[in-house]
Parts: C-alpha cells; sequence; structure tokens
C-alpha cells in the first residue's frame, strides 16, 4: 500500500503544511491553490502542524472536504499528525495515513441523509457521491454518538487502522440512521465495496462493522483485525448486512460481542481463520444467517458461543447451504440446536471438533433439510438431547467418533440415514426418533455404551464392531476432558484398516474407523495446537456453558471416565 501511496503521491502537487512550512494549514492551502488543481494534491503534514489552523471549506463548519484527489499524511511516516474530520465527495479520491482524527461536536446536513431532511452528526470519515476513501495507520479515539468512518455510493478502505473507546450512538438497527454505526457503507449502486485490513475496533456501540445495499450487489472484505466488547440492542453486533451483499473475511477476532457477533443476509459468505470468543445472542451466538445468504465456514474457534433460542455458532433461517470446516467450538451452546440449528437449510460439518457444548432443550444439531458429517469429533457433551435432530430430512455420518456424551446420537425423525465408519465409545443408544425408512449401518464401533439396544429400525450390518475396545493414544486416556487432546487410535488399536473397504485412507489403505480415517481426515499429527493452551482453562475450558469447574463435577456421571479408570488399570496391570 506504501508503494501505491508513493506513486500516487509522485504524479501530485505537493503542498508542505506547517507554521514554517508552505501554509500554515491544509485549508489555507486549498483555498489558495488546490482547489482550481486538475491533478492529485499531496499534503505533507510537518512537526510544526498545527491543527487547529484548519477551518473548512465549502459551507462544511468542521473537517475538510474534497471533491479533487487528495493525499493528506505525515511528512514523518510513522508517526501520526491529529487532524480534523475529512469528507471525499463528488468523485473524490482521497487518501489519509498517519493521522489522528479529532472529531468536533457539531451536526450539519448531511449529503448521505438521501432527501429526509434530518440532521446527522458527521463521520470522522465520510465518501459520498462515487467516491473513494483510504485511510492507513488512522486512528479515532474518544467519540461519543457518532460514526467513524462511512461510506454512501462510495468505496471505503481502511489499513491498520485503530478505532478504539468510542461510543456510536445506540445500536438501533436502522439501515438509515448511520449514526449507528461504527464503520458502515451503504449504496443504492451495485458495486461498491468495504474493505478493512488489520483494523481494530473496541469499545463500540451499535453494530461495528455494517453494509446495506438499497439495490444491486455490495462487497465486505475484511482480512485479519480485531473487534471486541461491542454491545447491541440488536443482531449483528460486530458485523451486519443488509440486502444483495457478498462477505469474505479471514483472519478475523470477535471478542465479546454483546448481540449476535454477525448476522449476515442475502449473498455469498465466506469466513475463515475466525477465533470467537464469547458471542451470544438471542437466534445465534456467532452467526445469524437469513433471507438466502449461504455461508462457508473454514478454520474456526467458537469459545463459550451461546445462542439463547438456538445456534451457539449458526442460526440460519434462510439460504441454501451452511457448511463448516475445521471448526473447534469449546462450551457455550444453546437451545434448538445448541450448535446448529437451521430451517430448511443443509448443514455440512467436516473435521469438527464439539467439546463440551450443551444444547439445553434441542439436538445440537437441527434442520429439516440434510445433515452431512464427515471426520468429525463429538466429546464430553453433557446433555440428554440427540446430538442430530431430524424434520425429514436425510442425515449422514461417515467417520467420525463420539466419545463421552450423555445423550444419544440422533433423534426425531429422518428418512434416510447412513452410519458408517464411526466410533461410539461410552455414549447411550444410537436412535431415540422414529426408524428410518432408507438405512446404511456398516463398519462402525461400539464400545462401552450404556444401552445395548440401538433404537428403532436400527440393526447390525456388516463389518460392525460390538464391544470392542477402541484402543485410543494414551495421552487421550490420562486427560480426556481435555479439548486440545483428540481420541486418535494408538498402535495396534480395532479402529485401524477396519473401516469400509470401499473407502480408503490418504495412504491408500483400508479406512480406519473413526474421525481420523477416511480420505478427508486430517493426519494425527496435524491435531489442533492452540496457541496458548492455557487460555481454554481461563476461559471455562471443556465446559457446559457453566466452566471447567462445573464440567468435572459431572465427569462421574459419564461413562468414559469410569472406563479411562479401568483402562489405566489394565495398562498399569
Amino acid at each position: 500500500m506504501i508503494l501505491l501511496l508513493s506513486s500516487l503521491a509522485s504524479g501530485a502537487t505537493t503542498f508542505t503544511i506547517g507554521t514554517n512550512q508552505d501554509y500554515p494549514s491544509v485549508s489555507a492551502a486549498l483555498v489558495a491553490e488546490g482547489s482550481t488543481a486538475s491533478q492529485p494534491i499531496e499534503f505533507l503534514l510537518y512537526p510544526d502542524y498545527n491543527e487547529s489552523y484548519e477551518i473548512s471549506t465549502n459551507g462544511y463548519p468542521m473537517g475538510l472536504a474534497f471533491s479533487v484527489d487528495v493525499i493528506i499524511r505525515s511528512s514523518d511516516p510513522g508517526e501520526s499528525r491529529v487532524f480534523r474530520e475529512v469528507h471525499a465527495y463528488n468523485g473524490a479520491n482521497v487518501t489519509l495515513v498517519d493521522l489522528e482524527i479529532t472529531p468536533v461536536a457539531a451536526s450539519y446536513t448531511d449529503p448521505m441523509e438521501r432527501g429526509s431532511g434530518g440532521t446527522i452528526h458527521h463521520a470522522a470519515m465520510l465518501a459520498t457521491e462515487d467516491s473513494s476513501l483510504t485511510a492507513e495507520r488512522v486512528s479515532v479515539t474518544g467519540l461519543a454518538s457518532r460514526g467513524l468512518a462511512w461510506a454512501s455510493d462510495s468505496d471505503l478502505t481502511l489499513i491498520d487502522c485503530s478505532f478504539v473507546g468510542n461510543t456510536p450512538e445506540t445500536g438501533n438497527t436502522n439501515p438509515y440512521e448511520f449514526k449507528n454505526y461504527a464503520v458502515a457503507l451503504r449504496s443504492a449502486e451495485s458495486g461498491h465495496t468495504l474493505t478493512l485490513v488489520d483494523t481494530e475496533i473496541d469499545n463500540a456501540s451499535g453494530p461495528a462493522i455494517a453494509v446495506y445495499s438499497d439495490s444491486g450487489s455490495q462487497s465486505l472484505n475484511i482480512t485479519g483485525g480485531r473487534i471486541a466488547n461491542v454491545g447491541g440492542e440488536s443482531a449483528g453486533s460486530a458485523a451486519l448486512t443488509f440486502g444483495e451483499v457478498d462477505t469474505t473475511v479471514s483472519g478475523l477476532s470477535i471478542e465479546n460481542a454483546g448481540n449476535t457477533a454477525v448476522q449476515l443476509g442475502a449473498g455469498q459468505h465466506d469466513w475463515r481463520m475466525l477465533d470467537i470468543v464469547e458471542g451470544k445472542g438471542a437466534q445465534g451466538g456467532a452467526f445469524h444467517l437469513a433471507d438466502g445468504g449461504n455461508l462457508a465456514l473454514n478454520e474456526v474457534v467458537c469459545k463459550e458461543c451461546y445462542g439463547e433460542q438456538g445456534g451457539g455458532l449458526v442460526y440460519a433461517r434462510g439460504g441454501t447451504s451452511v457448511k463448516v470446516a475445521d471448526l473447534h467450538m469449546i462450551g457455550g451452546g444453546g437451545r434448538e440446536g445448541g450448535a446448529l440449528y437451521a430451517e430448511g437449510v443443509a448443514l455440512s460439518v467436516e473435521n469438527g471438533r464439539f467439546c463440551g457444548v450443551a444444547n439445553d432443550n434441542g439436538p445440537l444439531i437441527s434442520t429439516s433439510s440434510q445433515i452431512y458429517v464427515i471426520n468429525t469429533v463429538f466429546r464430553n457433551l453433557p446433555v440428554n438431547a440427540p446430538l442430530f435432530g431430524g424434520q425429514g430430512g436425510d442425515l449422514s455420518l461417515v467417520n467420525n467418533t463420539f466419545v463421552d456424551n450423555a445423550g444419544p446420537i440422533f433423534g426425531g425423525v429422518f428418512t434416510g440415514v447412513e452410519f458408517i465408519n464411526n466410533a461410539v465409545v461410552a455414549g447411550t443408544t444410537l436412535n431415540a426418533g422414529e426408524a428410518p425408512i432408507d438405512l446404511t449401518f456398516s463398519y462402525n464401533l461400539f464400545y462401552d455404551n450404556v444401552e445395548a439396544d440401538f433404537g428403532l429400525g436400527i440393526q447390525a450390518g456388516e463389518g460392525n464392531q460390538i464391544n470392542v475396545e477402541p484402543g485410543f493414544d494414551p495421552a487421550f486416556l490420562a486427560d480426556p476432558t481435555n479439548c486440545e487432546i483428540d481420541p486418535v487410535p494408538d498402535t495396534g488399536s480395532a479402529l485401524i484398516d477396519a473401516g469400509d473397504p470401499n473407502i480408503a485412507d490418504k495412504d491408500g489403505t483400508i479406512s480406519d474407523i473413526g474421525a481420523f480415517g477416511g480420505p478427508g481426515a486430517e493426519d494425527f499429527e496435524l491435531g489442533w495446537n492452540p496457541a496458548d493452551p492455557s487460555e481454554l482453562t481461563l476461559m471455562g475450558g471443556c465446559s457446559g456453558g457453566g466452566g471447567l469447574a462445573g464440567f468435572l463435577l459431572a465427569l462421574p456421571l459419564l461413562g468414559l471416565n469410569r472406563k479411562r479408570r479401568e483402562w489405566a488399570k489394565q495398562e498399569q496391570g
């Protein structure tokens, strides 16, 4: 980005700004020479620059408005200069570098108000009328009841920016009240983009990031960064989209989002490499998907995410599919779908880990459509409700491991069930619902389960091993409540090469039974290793919503803790 700015600056007319420079202020330079410029203007702010000199032009009582291409930056890269608000309009391209924006407490009738005649507070940075505004290493601190950076029918890019200790309005999600959003884009034209790179928003009210499309399609792109301590009255306290908005997000951290961390509308949504802590809300703790959107999650850690009505991870009431890969959900949960709740939306989970998640009043994963799960571990789940709840769709469970769970694996109504290459250890019954019409039930291992009966319509098929010890790795047996340690098979395990011969492992041999077999399995040595393992204990570890201590108190009631002691005795004997 610096190279881009440098190349732009080389073709610009440069004014040095400061008491002993070309002009004492940007506004003075703009009035004297800049208003008629036909090429980009660069304002280079020197240490003797005094922001109190700024007096606006074009009738605005604060900040500076530009209808030409402008660069404003510090003369010393990395050293910020205090500056007033900036408004890019009428096709301008404005770039800000190394600035600390200090807004003035005032308001005016803004062109982005769309003719409503109202008066709103001016954001610290604003782009309107097909303009673009780029801010790099710009900070805004201590702003109350005001927006931080907004774009209307324009593009907005924030790079390595910091918005800390600000309090925009009440968190009302009326899209025409931009004062409720910290960073936002609204457009009636197709093709505008809001981009954030390594940007932090901490301590804000209402949706921290919002994109609203009146018509056409807009884009939200986020790479890196952090959103923390955000409160709000409505869902989407960290990020919110209305209308047709495609979102691409990678490497974002969300902590303590006040009401459903992310709410997404229509569009294609690709979110990956996420770390979400304390995502809580009425419908969905981490994500609420609505209005025809499709969501793909990849490499997500979700700690203590809880949905009061369902979906600690995702609550989906619209769209075609929710696809989850490489998920680690620890603690939290919800009602009517402790982890994933969907209405008519197909769900798929691959290489997932669910540890200590509580489904209070319904299945862990529930939908009226299809459910497909492969290479996933379900462990230490303390609630008696089924792990999967059907409402007439199909259920496919292939190469998964179920260990020490209090409830049955599935219940409700599934038209078809495919149950292949799964390991079920220290659990209860398999099916607590109606008998499926179509059933494939083969090459599974069952050990130390409370009930011998599999449930209605379930009869042992080809290749199943009943009451056969799985032979998990000693590291797991020594510490089965530790969410960091996977129940991988040990050398000589009955799980190895015992799966469906029509399914191969990555090395071409017959598939292993359980989550670590089949072509999609992770290599054993590539199991999850958090950067700071101690953080799990501090955050509640493998709790079922009540903290690590509460979960440990419940362990004597679960089968694996008993069986672990027996296996340990055998090892010693």
